[in-house]
């Protein structure tokens, strides 16, 4: 999610070094995050996850747990709940990213709660397709 940030502000007219120091400003200023499923029970800043559990991640430390199993529905709420998380800090910008195995309408409920929640920001979704995640969330 941070490559794309970078993207979005490549500008090929630009100079080669002020093109550079827009895109690393891009992309350190994006907050990354990601849902997965625990595999295997461990200890968490936020308390004791267990196997098929829903985990939340903001910058790589998991800040929220969805207990298991992970159906559809555990799935929706902690993405909904991460990313209401991620724009407690402000953003104007939502990129998502589902990968394989996320619930195919997940893009469309983001988009509402965006829609209704947070109505300054613009959620775009992009199909990520990534196996290691359920989705990646970026916030500019």
């Amino acid at each position: 999610v941070q490559g794309l940030a970078a993207l979005a502000v490549h500008d090929a007219t630009r100079r080669a070094a002020d093109d550079v120091v827009a895109m690393a400003e891009a992309a350190a200023s994006t907050r990354r995050g990601e849902l997965t499923i625990a595999t295997e029970e461990g200890i968490t800043w936020v308390g004791r996850c267990y196997p098929d559990d829903v985990l939340g991640l903001l910058d790589g430390e998991v800040v929220l747990i969805e207990p298991g199993p992970a159906t559809e529905n555990a799935i929706t709420n902690a993405a909904g709940l991460l990313l209401d998380r991620m724009l407690g800090y402000g953003g104007e910008l939502v990129t998502v990213l589902p990968g394989h195995d996320a619930p195919e309408d997940l893009v469309d409920v983001l988009t509402e709660l965006t829609r209704v929640e947070h109505r300054e920001v613009e959620l775009v979704g992009y199909p990520g397709g990534q196996r290691t995640s359920l989705l990646m969330i970026g916030v500019e």
